[in-house]
């Protein structure tokens, strides 16, 4: 799988958001009611509306744009569209392209894995791209 750019994800490209992308809420955050809080922090970072609380609660899961639009009705697109901008979420492809070379880097932080990952030596022509997963859950 692979986190798709802002420029690819139709942020600020004006072309409809692809329906079998798949949606997936950053694990820095996690909802206190309809607060949402950035790790450990005691000040939520935003108010959701019902909305939002519902694409919210149906990212326990990655969800596909399709989903979501069936469970939020209208106002899904919109939704989708500022929680990518505020980076509550990301876009990601629905499968792993077969033609890359796959590379697992387990590490106990994210962090640890980000500075792991970047390390690796590809030569430039390569066709690599790299994903951080984890499960989601505030520590």
């Amino acid at each position: 799988m692979e986190i798709i750019a802002p420029w690819e994800s139709g942020l600020t490209d004006p072309a409809e958001l692809r329906s079998d992308y798949l949606l997936v809420r950053r694990p820095h955050f996690h909802l206190r009611g309809n607060s949402l809080f950035w790790m450990a922090s005691k000040t939520p970072r935003r108010q959701l509306s019902e909305p939002e609380t519902k694409f919210w609660n149906l990212m326990q899961r990655p969800a596909s744009v399709n989903e979501v639009r069936a469970a939020c009705g209208d106002g899904a697109d919109a939704v989708i569209r500022e929680f990518l901008r505020s980076e509550y979420c990301e876009l990601v492809e629905p499968a792993f392209p077969g033609d890359r070379r796959r590379v697992l880097v387990i590490e106990p932080h994210a962090d640890d894995a980000g500075t792991q990952h970047r390390g690796y030596h590809v030569a430039p022509a390569a066709r690599v791209r790299f994903c951080n997963c984890d499960d989601g859950k505030p520590e």
